[in-house]
């Protein structure tokens, strides 16, 4: 037994000088040392995980993208809210791509259960305005609000939210082909969505004119056995901006240099984004509680392994 013993405890400290040696994980002895930070710093730094990732949480208004480059930027949050309705079969369908000059677009007929054809695009509310002052732009972070806005009455239907990585051509509302999705019931629901980064692309700078995919995922909402032609979903759609100025305009010294690249805070922002499902039938109120505790326990992992190994081990 003591033998045994002996022997584990020689292998976990081999594993822990591995990790070490590998990840650059704080180790004495093959022993993990806890370099807790001080509570003003780790306060400061879950808020800005929180901010980064929960894009409902009241500090995700002013939040940037931790970035080593000197261009000052401006922050900006965007509230866009939409009231779908049905048609006379009882079915809607909407999806939230995020850009600037396309916060929203809602689904026009139907052929069968999937989308035939799409309204024109609806932009951020004071989208010319901005678009004469900023020249490019980059997602912070977005998210969706829903909930039943029809009397009890008239809620009958289900709800599919559905998240996915490129603009939608026909998507069916009965949620089929869908890789990540959720099907509730119209009555009483009230759920928030939160977008996820799935490329390189996702922190690059583009143009207003420029609608290519930013790596970030979009939802689609389809509602289907609900009363006809009736208001039975409002949306809420919260996109948290960065907007580089263009030169000489009149917001130009509104813009201040974005934070320094953090590796502790990206991934923590990452393990958040990876731990915490994209749709939750839950209050906003709730999902930002359950964001915080997240990042608490993201940024203890990082501060005992280190960056590189709290992303493989968490």
């Amino acid at each position: 037994m003591t033998r045994k013993s002996k022997q584990s405890k020689s292998v976990k400290q081999n594993a822990n000088k591995g990790i070490a040696k590998t990840y650059g994980a704080p180790t004495k002895g093959g022993k993990r040392q806890n370099r807790k930070l001080p509570a003003t710093h780790r306060m400061a730094l879950c808020r800005e995980v929180c901010a980064r990732a929960d894009p409902f949480c009241p500090m995700a208004n002013g939040a940037k993208i931790g970035d080593s480059s000197s261009r000052h930027t401006v922050a900006f949050q965007s509230k866009t809210f939409v009231s779908l309705a049905t048609n006379a079969s009882g079915q809607a369908a909407l999806f939230t791509p995020a850009h600037p000059n396309m916060a929203y677009r809602i689904a026009s007929t139907f052929s069968g259960t999937n989308v035939a054809t799409w309204q024109a695009n609806v932009t951020i509310p004071d989208y010319t305005n901005l678009a004469l002052v900023y020249s490019e732009f980059r997602i912070v972070n977005f998210g969706v609000r829903v909930f039943c806005e029809a009397n009890p009455t008239e809620s009958k239907g289900v709800v599919l939210l559905a998240t996915i990585d490129e603009v939608p051509t026909s998507p069916n509302i009965a949620g089929t082909l869908f890789p990540e999705y959720e099907r509730v019931s119209l009555a009483g629901m009230d759920a928030t969505w939160v977008s996820r980064r799935v490329g390189p692309q996702s922190s690059k700078w583009s143009t207003f004119s420029d609608t290519t995919d930013y790596d970030t995922t979009t939802l689609f909402i389809g509602v289907s056995g609900a009363t006809a032609t009736t208001s039975v979903l409002a949306c809420e759609i919260t996109i948290n901006y960065e907007f580089i100025p263009n030169q000489g305009s009149a917001v130009t010294h509104l813009a201040t240099p974005a934070p320094p690249h953090n590796p502790m805070v990206e991934t923590a922002v990452q393990h958040v984004a990876i731990a915490e499902p994209s749709a939750q039938l839950v209050p906003v109120r709730a999902r930002t509680s359950n964001f915080w505790s997240l990042a608490e326990k993201a940024l203890g992992a990082v501060e005992t392994y280190g960056p590189m190994a709290a992303a493989m081990l968490m």
